[in-house]
């Protein structure tokens, strides 16, 4: 994942900082340190980035789940049962995946090999995510590759 980020000022980060002392030399880093709390903290650290990015999270304190989330950089999800994935292009997943997700800016993203939800960064609200299942092709089910 990649892109250019920059923290909005002292105000916004200074409460995730509280009794906190690093030192790094890249962006991933400070955003993995910020991330203490999971998904709490991953969106109170989104809302204080600016610039592009798409970016995803393991965490040790809840390892079962994966967190990502875009602004200005493409992030699609690829579901299949047990099975989810990540990335900036579908074709990585396709063979694999039978849905796709796209994830909007100022989107993230929670999944678990049960269950994913795409809410909004700045609301936490759940946006409805269903879209067509697709068959081996990466067509959607009920539609043939000839049919295109």
């Amino acid at each position: 994942m990649g892109g250019i980020i920059g923290i909005i000022g002292e105000t916004g980060v200074a409460p995730l900082l509280v009794e906190s002392l690093f030192f790094s030399d890249t962006n991933a880093e400070v955003i993995a340190h910020l991330m203490e709390e999971v998904e709490q903290a991953f969106v109170g650290v989104l809302r204080c980035l600016e610039g592009s990015f798409a970016i995803a999270m393991v965490s040790t304190n809840e390892p079962e789940k994966s967190f990502c989330a875009r602004q200005k950089s493409p992030l699609i999800l690829g579901i299949d049962s047990g099975r989810k994935f990540v990335g900036s292009e579908i074709n990585a997943f396709l063979p694999y995946a039978r849905e796709s997700v796209p994830v909007d800016d100022g989107q993230y993203a929670v999944l678990s090999s049960e269950a994913y939800s795409v809410k909004d960064i700045a609301t936490r609200v759940e946006r409805n995510t269903k879209l067509p299942r697709r068959d081996d092709e990466g067509m959607p089910l009920g539609r043939r590759s000839s049919d295109a």
